[in-house]
């Protein structure tokens, strides 16, 4: 009974101490594993050997870099800054340094124009005139490349415009209901994650929350969006604070110029639609319908006077 006992106790103790090593090791795996993410994080990832890396590490990487650091070089601060500028209103600033968009405009433009003297000298045009042509077709390109980040800004800031009466409404009934606005705006970041504006008020949450001062981090909210609505939210935010007026008086202030301009808009949309649509009735439809009910007429005059004799 005895020798039973011990036995029983000896098995307990022995699988104890072998799960709590077995934890332990665990343990230390995963400190081991957060440490070696930490440092992964701060130093960037281990230098791979050299034969061991990709030809994109090898070969492409270090000519991109290059280039990109003979950009940087190169362009002026003013340049820098409007294209940042740019960027920032178009949404891309997380993504795309202006290095990086100089960079793949200058490929753009340089393969447009290859390709373009590439299809002349096939044709067998003279040299000047493929010259000419592929510089030409390079011109275009770089004034295109202008133009679509251009008609991205302007796609965003329409679909911020479209997107911030409907907050400003979610806004102003919790400021009515007792919420502060950045308690608000928190809340439409959490259910509407997925808009343009709900990204850029998390970016204004993030800004306060690291130590910008309130009235800074509205600024860069406008400076972001250039939209006019926006521009109105938040100077709306800074009369409040600096008059004391309740904030919820002036949001509502601010969502009536909002929608009386989204009115006025749509009425001036609503008038010019007649003078629009005449000019695909005078170019498409009168003749259409000219040929249709003039066409049997003619035909009939023309046969008619071909019997007696005359040739047209």
């Amino acid at each position: 009974m005895a020798f039973a006992a011990a036995s029983w106790v000896f098995v307990i103790v022995f699988f104890g101490v072998t799960l709590l090593s077995v934890f332990e090791d665990r343990q230390s795996l995963n400190v081991l594993a957060r440490f070696r993410r930490y440092m992964t994080l701060r130093m960037g990832p281990p230098d791979r050997p050299r034969f061991h890396r990709t030809f994109h590490q090898r070969m492409i990487r270090p000519v991109l870099d290059r280039v990109r650091a003979l950009i940087n070089t190169q362009i002026s601060e003013s340049l820098r800054r409007t294209i940042q500028m740019k960027l920032l209103n178009a949404g891309c600033a997380l993504r795309v340094t202006p290095e990086e968009y100089l960079m793949n405009a200058a490929g753009r433009i340089a393969g447009l124009g290859a390709a373009a003297a590439a299809v002349q000298y096939s044709l067998g045009f003279a040299v000047e005139r493929i010259l000419f042509n592929s510089v030409l077709v390079a011109a275009l390109g770089a004034a295109l490349t202008v133009l679509l980040l251009d008609s991205k800004i302007r796609r965003r800031i329409f679909t911020i415009e479209r997107e911030l009466p409907e907050l400003l409404d979610y806004i102003q009934v919790a400021v009515e209901a007792g919420l502060s606005v950045d308690v608000a705006v928190e809340r439409i970041v959490r259910e509407q994650s997925k808009s343009i504006m709900a990204g850029e008020f998390r970016i204004y949450l993030n800004a306060v929350a690291m130590g910008l001062p309130r009235m800074d981090a509205l600024h860069e909210l406008n400076h972001r969006t250039r939209s006019r609505y926006v521009k109105n939210f938040t100077d709306g935010i800074v009369q409040s604070v600096k008059t004391g007026i309740p904030t919820g008086n002036i949001l509502q202030i601010v969502r009536r110029d909002i929608y009386d301009d989204i009115r006025t808009r749509a009425e001036k949309k609503a008038y010019r639609a007649p003078v629009l649509m005449m000019i695909p009735m005078i170019l498409f439809i009168f003749p259409i319908v000219f040929i249709i009910t003039l066409a049997p007429t003619l035909m009939k005059l023309m046969s008619g006077v071909g019997t007696l004799g005359v040739e047209f």
